[in-house]
């Protein structure tokens, strides 16, 4: 997860049995002491209401603190979380996540390696079709690959920046 990739996650709500919130939470308080601790990878959560985010704050600011396994990543380093608000049908976020995968990620030869960047200015990078496309452009076309577009397609989104799929060659 430190290591700048891609992190995907299909499975149930938003993968805390994989990676527990105390652990994300860990990254978030050790970061002051050591800016190599940080998490430097895209997460694409594909779990129901994975991207929830709900309000933590006492009655006198019930609407400043955020709270969510999101802004969790996100707090601890994470350029983009791509994530669910709500539930969803499996077969339908399916169709979607695997529409969501070859707009990002299919466009790389067998021997490329599929690497996530913040969106830079300069573009020396040889890349394909697809290459120009943001995480959050793929995220917007694959709704169209659900039947429930509206129910479904609408649920996941993005938090972060805006963030390509690099080709790196070996």
């Amino acid at each position: 997860m430190i290591q700048g990739r891609l992190i995907l996650y299909c499975g149930h709500g938003g993968a805390e049995n994989c990676f527990p919130r105390s652990e994300i939470d860990k990254l978030i308080f050790d970061k002051a002491n050591s800016s190599n601790q940080l998490c430097k990878s895209t997460i694409v959560l594909m779990g129901c209401s994975s991207g929830k985010i709900s309000s933590s704050g006492d009655s006198l600011f019930p609407f400043y603190e955020p709270d969510g396994i999101a802004t969790d990543y996100l707090c601890a380093g994470s350029p983009c979380v791509i994530a669910n608000l709500w539930d969803v049908t499996d077969r339908d976020i399916d169709r979607f996540f695997l529409d969501f995968l070859e707009r990002s990620c299919s466009q790389f030869d067998e021997q490329d390696k599929c690497t996530a960047s913040v969106d830079s200015c300069s573009n020396n990078h040889s890349r394909s079709n697809f290459s120009d496309l943001s995480f959050a452009h793929c995220v917007s076309r694959a709704r169209d690959a659900c039947k429930l577009r509206y129910l479904v397609g609408s649920a996941p989104v993005c938090y972060g920046v805006p963030v390509k799929p690099l080709r790196r060659h070996k």
